[in-house]
């Protein structure tokens, strides 16, 4: 029996992903705020004066950890609440000096209570300074008019590379194209110097100072595994290795497009030093990103300089369910074999994650790539049962009736809900599955199934 729900959910995962629906349930878990809500980045970008340096600084702010006020003009649709987020950033030199500040005021708005609580809208800003030539530190803080200290972020990299005193290179940038006809202009990821998991053509470009054009850069990209000790183990480690070439006199500029996202435009860059300036690209394949901490290892053999730098692959909107690979299995209770199930629970949490990424496999709409839409969809769904479907007696809305039928077959179409004679009915239909679901509760403390109808 299992097998044929299993086979019936792959059909409806893969019409869920590639369909929208007009949602019928209020969704609380998007309320619930965990990982990362604050991101900031810095980019340094070579300018023309060799006494001075251009730093791009980014910011990204998730609607769940502003505060918003309701507008007092109860005429307004659109405008129904706002917030006025302060952001401040302190660029210290080498002597620890604050020598710049740069101090930015908005209004956000929006039109309803719900996306004021949503941790997957975000606020985003960008801004640049001009500064004399040393190394910086910047230290940025977050804030409110009645809460000045809602976030506090400094940022480990010492931005100020002399381009023009040695052969060197920048920390990566991590972009992905805006138009697939042009390759002109470019967007940053905007999360911090790294990369989502669900990045579709993501590019690293590092600014290079260089006399030799047509040398050869070579490098390593090593994976070295999941982040935290919790969380699925995905893959072992690997090892990439290849060349890049110079692009030469050519920069990554900021700016920004007409609607205010963040855009980095590849420019022309001659420079009148003895030292010319370039970039490097690197693609990065996207059967090669997993969640997890990476290594780029970059060689320069003219000089015999080495450069080091880390960076993660983030699943920004990670299903809750799956951060403990124990309680994923749990989950899977629903579609697995018995005998399965306790296969797949005989060992410990990487061998447990191992499975349960192996299985998903198997169902995987684009196996070209590590991520999973079918897998993603079906443990949203946990997290929907587990937040939304709680009864009185059960606290975890996933091992509930309505959790159960939620997870296997998402969300119905239809949804009637009547009292009579103290008793509450719930009907759920389904079309496309040609099914509805009917649970009762007596008291409010527990709904029951008592009723699958065909639908004619």
């Amino acid at each position: 029996m299992k097998r044929i729900i299993s086979l019936c959910l792959l059909l409806f995962l893969a019409a869920h992903v590639a369909f929208a629906q007009k949602h019928v349930l209020e969704d609380r878990s998007k309320f619930y705020i965990y990982g990362n809500q604050f991101f900031v980045d810095a980019v340094e970008v070579p300018y023309p004066n060799k006494d001075s340096i251009k730093i791009a600084i980014m910011f990204k702010v998730s609607n769940s950890i502003l505060h918003f006020k309701k507008n007092s003009d109860l005429r307004e649709k659109v405008k129904v609440m706002y917030a006025v987020p302060e952001l401040e950033a302190k660029f210290k030199n080498s002597m620890g000096i604050i020598k710049k500040n740069i101090r930015q005021v908005d209004t956000i708005w929006v039109d309803s209570y719900e996306k004021t609580q949503d941790k997957n809208l975000y606020y985003s800003y960008s801004d640049y300074a001009i500064m004399p030539k040393d190394e910086y530190k910047i230290n940025v803080v977050l804030g409110e008019e009645d809460n000045p200290d809602i976030r506090e972020e400094s940022l480990q990299k010492i931005i100020g590379k002399s381009f023009y005193e040695t052969e060197t290179m920048s920390e990566p940038i991590f972009v992905h194209r805006i138009d697939a006809e042009s390759s002109s202009n470019v967007a940053p990821f905007n999360i911090g110097s790294n990369i989502p998991f669900t990045a579709d053509g993501a590019q690293a470009y590092f600014s290079i100072s260089y006399r030799n054009p047509e040398e050869v850069i070579e490098y390593k990209l090593k994976y070295m595994g999941h982040i935290r000790q919790k969380g699925l183990h995905w893959t072992e480690p690997f090892e990439r290795t290849g060349k890049a070439e110079i692009i030469p006199d050519r920069i990554l500029d900021f700016t920004s497009d007409d609607s205010g996202d963040i855009v980095f435009d590849l420019k022309d860059f001659n420079s009148e030093q003895d030292l010319k300036i370039g970039l490097l690209k690197i693609d990065l394949k996207d059967s090669d990103i997993f969640p997890g901490r990476y290594e780029f290892e970059l060689i320069r053999k003219s000089t015999g300089d080495e450069y080091s730098y880390t960076f993660d692959v983030i699943w920004m909107d990670k299903p809750y369910s799956l951060y403990t690979p124990y309680y994923a299995l749990k989950m899977m209770y629903y579609i697995l074999e018995d005998e399965e199930y306790e296969h797949f629970n005989d060992g410990d949490d990487d061998y447990i994650s191992r499975k349960i990424i192996e299985y998903w496999k198997q169902k995987d709409p684009t196996p070209e790539t590590p991520y999973n839409e079918a897998m993603a969809e079906y443990f949203r769904r946990v997290d929907f049962a587990f937040f939304n479907l709680k009864d009185i007696n059960e606290k975890d809305g996933a091992k509930t009736k309505r959790g159960m039928i939620y997870i296997l077959h998402g969300e119905p179409d239809q949804v009637e809900d009547t009292i009579k004679d103290k008793i509450t009915t719930l009907v759920w239909r389904y079309n496309q599955l040609g099914q509805e679901f009917v649970f009762t509760s007596n008291d409010g403390s527990e709904y029951k199934l008592i009723k699958i109808n065909e639908l004619k």
